[in-house]
């Protein structure tokens, strides 16, 4: 994983911009269900605090957000994708690539606000789109839902079978 922005520190509550460790430093402190966030908009305040947290013992890692990117024309690099994007928002891109058909590929960004901007972007000349990835959580809870679904029309269908008889 890439050195990101933005650390998620797991099962931690009760971080603040008071404490010492964090004094000086600019972060936006995001209080989650089962950890903390810190978005900062310095890398190397990033790096600093995410070798702290290890230090000390605390459950932490860096985030990334990904998304997928598909185009009208076809692009000759990743560079010119990036400079696309660039165009019409800026921005930290961590990680881009461009797929062989030269129309699409995966772009990554490490604040929440970066990913929300370009999954929201509407661009009025239509050169380039937005999706986000299907995580392994996504599918995992759709095919349970289907596998409810399922299970429990099959077992409509054989109670009406029975009264039928």
């Amino acid at each position: 994983m890439s050195v990101s922005r933005t650390i998620y520190v797991k099962d931690e509550s009760d971080i603040s911009a008071s404490d010492k460790w964090l004094k000086g430093l600019t972060v936006k402190i995001t209080n989650g269900t089962y950890g903390t966030y810190l978005e900062f908009d310095d890398l190397d305040d990033s790096k600093t605090i995410y070798t702290y947290l290890k230090d000390h013992d605390y459950k932490a890692k860096y985030v990334e957000y990904a998304l997928f990117y598909t185009t009208i024309d076809e692009l000759e690099s990743a560079q010119d994708a990036e400079e696309l994007i660039k165009g019409f928002s800026n921005p930290h891109i961590i990680y881009i690539n461009l797929r062989a058909n030269k129309k699409c590929g995966k772009v990554v960004v490490d604040r929440l606000e970066d990913f929300q901007g370009l999954k929201s972007l509407d661009d009025e000349t239509g050169l380039i789109s937005f999706k986000r990835f299907k995580t392994k959580n996504d599918f995992k809870k759709m095919s349970k839902k289907r596998s409810k679904h399922n299970n429990k029309s099959h077992h409509e269908d054989d109670d009406e079978s029975e009264t039928s008889v």
